[in-house]
């Protein structure tokens, strides 16, 4: 490999598993954000020097995301002649999106250097965990809110306006201090880092025993202190399968993990008005829950014809407009987007293509799936970068190293 094709490939490395971070800054280009900037020049420079080629094979899963999108953009096109409520930069601009993420991913089973992307995962997770605990610190003993952004680089305009709201939340009888660290808000940060934990406990070898568990407890501490509510949640998930894997001592570990669980519900519990930070914490799960069944509200107010074809994909905005706040949620997870923009058309296709996915997987990288599906019921996880950041892993460590060195070419395929 020659050196300007190794650099690429660091380049591509490094802004992808950047990506979260980079989102918060301002781009040059009004119209795309800075690491969706860079990932196009990138690309185009890797198409340019190593004629990237993006085949459609019946027998790859990853590819049928392509046919998924393009029947979601039919089925807006169709919706929009129907409905006379649309707006074609909306659902070219969704689609759009969703094609560079899908293609990101596509790509990365041949450009993204993995060990580099292990290692950065690592360092930003660690980087992230302490930034918070500083903030935390800094606020509740000096009562000082310490933004962790670069200096020299100017925000984005949502970013800027934002940046006091997201930070407070009214809980009870005090005011919750939710730090952003280096992200662009608390569940980007706990979604890295839930990332970070699975990548450390089921992928990472070369970690000695005693600093996975130091780096285990630090990530899992920072989750709980984040406030959100679905990094707990998939925290305790991701802990209580990497146990349970461990056959010698099985039955062991989970009688420690039901103990661990219990004790702390009901430390929650009781603690009351004392810890009242980490039951907030707790609460938010039921917010959570709340997400995956938010879309009804919508679909309550579309016909049974409508209903099969969705009101367009990046147009539901649009096409609820008129529609009171109180009647419905101002947010749908990926699972309640697809079912109101694609119908019940687009989510069997897209329930399909997940159960394709899970099953074309090797089992012990099904954790990185099975979050990955959490949080398509929970957050907007199918139409944001958190796509391919996911799914990188069990497509390269499940095929790419096991299968080349076999030469079982069809296997691999298969994701």
């Amino acid at each position: 490999m020659d050196n300007s094709k190794a650099l690429l490939e660091k380049l591509y490395t490094i802004f992808l598993i950047c990506y979260p971070l980079l989102s918060v800054y301002k781009s040059p280009v009004s119209s795309i954000n800075l690491p969706n900037l860079f990932m196009i020049v990138i690309l185009i420079s890797l198409l340019i020097t190593k004629r990237i080629k993006i085949q459609l094979s019946v027998g790859n899963t990853v590819n049928f995301l392509y046919i998924f999108a393009g029947i979601c953009l039919f089925l807006a096109l169709i919706s929009s002649l129907i409905t006379q409520e649309y707006s074609m930069i909306s659902i070219f601009g969704r689609f759009t999106l969703f094609i560079l993420y899908i293609i990101i991913l596509s790509v990365s089973r041949t450009v993204l250097d993995f060990e580099l992307a292990i290692r950065l995962v690592k360092v930003i997770s660690i980087v992230g965990c302490i930034s918070l605990l500083i903030q935390i610190i800094a606020y509740y003993t000096l009562n000082l809110n310490i933004h962790m952004y670069l200096p020299f680089l100017p925000l984005t305009d949502g970013m800027s306006k934002s940046i006091n709201n997201l930070i407070y939340e009214n809980y009870s009888t005090i005011v919750i201090y939710r730090p952003m660290t280096v992200f662009g808000e608390p569940s980007h940060f706990a979604y890295y880092v839930v990332m970070a934990l699975a990548v450390l406990l089921f992928i990472d070898k070369k970690v000695k025993k005693r600093n996975k568990l130091f780096l285990g407890l630090l990530y899992s501490i920072a989750l709980v202190l984040s406030t959100s509510g679905t990094g707990a949640y998939l925290m305790v998930l991701i802990w209580t399968i990497y146990l349970l894997n461990n056959k010698k001592n099985r039955a062991k570990n989970l009688i420690i993990v039901f103990v661990f669980i219990f004790m702390t519900l009901t430390f929650m519990y009781i603690s009351g008005n004392t810890f009242e930070y980490f039951n907030y914490a707790f609460s938010r799960l039921t917010i959570s829950s709340s997400r995956m069944f938010s879309f009804l509200n919508y679909l309550g107010e579309m016909d049974f014809g409508l209903q099969l074809i969705g009101s367009g994909m990046g147009n539901s905005s649009i096409y609820f407009k008129e529609m009171n706040d109180d009647a419905v949620s101002s947010f749908m997870s990926s699972f309640g987007r697809i079912f109101v923009e694609s119908g019940y058309i687009g989510i069997l296709i897209f329930m399909g293509i997940l159960i394709m996915l899970y099953i074309n997987t090797r089992r012990n990288m099904r954790i990185f799936v099975f979050i990955f599906i959490i949080g398509c019921l929970i957050e907007s996880t199918i139409f944001s970068i958190y796509l391919p950041l996911y799914l990188i892993w069990p497509m390269a460590f499940s095929y790419k190293y096991e299968f080349q060195e076999i030469g079982n070419k069809k296997a691999r395929d298969k994701f």
